[in-house]
């Protein structure tokens, strides 16, 4: 191989491995069968050169398309071909033409394969992680590799080389992407059945919710559950108690949705066996059993009310969450639930929480959030913020899906095609009687 002819075939040099050849020896398969008729009438193989002036053969093709060795991994115990002998071996040198040495009891295959040709060149393949590799040129006659250059015939074997395992690794990244984006879908999958599904069991409340992950899973939190059967006695007609909890895990991501669930598999083991002791009593309980179980330096956020429809009494407390808005029925006007907000979950573990009453008239409305809603960016990095989004709870239908998508809107035009960047979850609540 001259220089020109070398300069034009790495000017044509083009070839792509199928997905399906994404492994080191079928690659290395495709290789030799790509390789051969670019340096004229060949064949080609590769072996891996052993200690004992042995040599296991990973791939070969032969000059008429036949693929003659059956292909052997890199890392599997597999049986050596004995392919050369004698004390001069061309083959393992840096370049040079040779004749090929005798088979001593060779694969069948093997065998048939390579006593069909008389020479060889041997190149070595400078791959960083086996340096034992050569590619091995093979033909009938020696006039026929004479022709090539062996130095410039191995640069153009290891450009060829490098190119493939280029294109092997960004195969194996798309097919490891492709296993990622499956196991996010199963966590954000697993997630989605933590949350509640029939809001309608709920009585004399209107409610909507709008759950939102930052890429399949999050740390956004929420359970609405409907407590009367807990209470002896209630009345009939006079809706139901319920209790409503709105959590954000620090950070977002696979991690933060594990702790989320972490968080719900505790909740589920209260049991305090009176509801005097309200949210307050539930969050202070959370607290000292997170300290126990998660594994990372993180805090969550959460808004706990529990609704007494019989003394129209939203008793809630906050545990460092952003602010509750209401609107109060028959009008547009917006306020923050006057709620002490203290502390966050996992910050200190014997601190208790303290329950706040806010009486609650028919056609009232709540908003509950996390803070992906007020601190999402527009382009300029301005986050959307509190006043905003009141300002579109205020502007919406007194209905819980229009609040949700009034919010949503004015969110979407704040950002100007910025995308967002955390989880956000809105809740709204109408009490109804």
């Amino acid at each position: 191989m001259t220089r020109d002819s070398l300069d034009q075939l790495v000017s044509d040099f083009t070839f792509f491995l199928p997905e399906d050849r994404a492994t080191p020896d079928a690659a290395f398969q495709f290789l030799v069968q790509q390789l051969g008729p670019r340096f004229g009438e060949i064949g080609a193989a590769v072996i891996a050169l052993q200690s004992d002036d042995r040599a296991m053969v990973i791939a070969a093709h032969g000059r008429d398309g036949e693929v003659a060795v059956p292909v052997h991994g890199f890392f599997e115990e597999t049986p050596s071909l004995p392919v050369l002998e004698g004390p001069d071996l061309p083959l393992v040198s840096a370049g040079g033409v040779g004749r090929t040495g005798r088979l001593i009891d060779p694969d069948a295959l093997a065998q048939g394969f390579f006593e069909r040709y008389q020479w060889a060149l041997g190149l070595p393949l400078l791959l960083t992680e086996q340096k034992n590799r050569r590619l091995l040129l093979l033909a009938e006659d020696r006039e026929t590799l004479a022709r090539l250059d062996p130095e410039h015939s191995a640069l153009f074997a290891n450009l060829a080389v490098t190119r493939l395992v280029r294109q092997l690794d960004r195969i194996r990244l798309k097919e490891a992407n492709r296993w990622i984006d499956r196991q996010l879908d199963e966590i954000a999958g697993l997630q989605r059945l933590l949350l509640p599904v029939d809001l309608a069991e709920i009585k004399g409340v209107t409610m909507a919710i709008d759950f939102r992950s930052y890429r399949y899973a999050g740390g956004d939190y929420y359970d609405i559950v409907p407590l009367t059967g807990h209470v002896e006695d209630w009345p009939e007609g006079a809706g139901d108690f319920f209790g409503v909890m709105i959590a954000d895990v620090s950070g977002h991501g696979p991690a933060a949705a594990v702790e989320a669930a972490m968080m719900d598999a505790i909740l589920r083991t209260y049991e305090g066996a009176e509801l005097d002791g309200g949210p307050a009593a539930v969050l202070t309980y959370l607290n000292r059993h997170l300290f126990t179980r998660l594994p990372r330096p993180s805090f969550i956020t959460a808004f706990a009310a529990g609704y007494d429809p019989r003394h129209r009494v939203f008793r809630c407390v906050s545990a460092g969450h952003p602010p509750v808005f209401i609107r109060r029925g028959g009008s547009n006007r917006v306020e923050e639930l006057d709620v002490r907000n203290d502390i966050p979950l996992r910050v200190d573990p014997e601190h208790v929480w303290e329950n706040h009453d806010v009486f609650i008239e028919p056609g009232d409305l709540v908003v509950l959030y996390t803070d992906g809603v007020i601190e999402s960016r527009s382009r300029s990095g301005e986050v959307f913020g509190v006043e905003a989004a009141a300002a579109a709870v205020s502007a919406a239908e007194p209905e819980p899906q229009a609040v949700i998508d009034s919010i949503l809107s004015a969110q979407t035009r704040h950002r100007n095609g910025e995308p967002a960047d955390d989880d956000q979850t809105i809740i709204a609540i109408r009490f109804d009687q």
